[in-house]
């Protein structure tokens, strides 16, 4: 497999990464150089059109980076890297915490792109939705929630890996969004947001969820 790769980057505590060849029984795995890399979420939400933010949660699994073509850096192109796990749920804000993804070792490479999904979660608050966001509207509380399961990318300015550590910033940027039309139509003292809500802000549900999607910022 000559070209350009996929390597997906497996995090997690007390486990190593797992090199998965593709060459011939008989020759030995190509060894690999590693740096390491870490990444920290936040969000921006301090500039909310007619709402205030108290927690905003979201779900992501699956970080993968992209090389660029025949890395010389690579021993081969042939080798995969790692299967995926998650999710990982992200306070973003809110009293918790839980808004860095541990470090894990990075191939030696020189990457071109980075790319993850959301993904619904499967236990509490979470649980079957992707996305959580609290607040107030005026003196209404509000609940916005949605299930979707995009692919978010940015490319990156060929970064280069070779032995060193390298610190991801994923910001989900809120500020922006207007909430000030979002009504409690059952008028049962909650502002509900969601694909499915009774209040009619269906629309406005994927409208925040698309708006994350575009807006959200990586640095390194």
């Amino acid at each position: 497999m000559i070209g350009r790769r996929n390597i997906t980057i497996q995090f997690f505590i007390g486990i190593l990464l797992t090199f998965i060849g593709c060459s011939k029984d008989s020759e030995p795995a190509p060894v690999f150089g590693n740096g390491t890399m870490s990444v920290v979420t936040s969000s921006s939400a301090t500039n909310i059109v007619g709402a205030t933010i108290s927690e905003f949660r979201i779900n992501i699994e699956t970080i993968r980076f992209r090389t660029i073509i025949d890395d010389p850096l690579l021993p081969d192109n042939t080798i995969q890297v790692a299967p995926l796990v998650g999710p990982f749920e992200l306070v973003l804000i809110g009293t918790e915490t839980g808004s860095t993804i541990d470090a894990a070792p990075l191939p030696n490479a020189t990457y071109d792109r980075i790319k993850f999904d959301l993904m619904r979660g499967n236990t509490g608050a979470m649980n079957n939705i992707s996305i959580l966001i609290q607040g107030q509207i005026g003196t209404t509380p509000f609940e916005m929630w949605h299930d979707t399961k995009p692919t978010f990318q940015q490319n990156l300015n060929n970064v280069v890996v070779n032995g060193n550590a390298l610190n991801f910033g994923i910001d989900f940027v809120l500020d922006g969004l207007d909430l000030s039309g979002a009504t409690d139509g059952d008028a049962n003292g909650l502002i509900e947001i969601s694909p499915n809500d009774n209040d009619g802000n269906n629309n406005l549900a994927d409208d925040i969820a698309i708006y994350l999607e575009s807006n959200f910022i990586v640095s390194y």
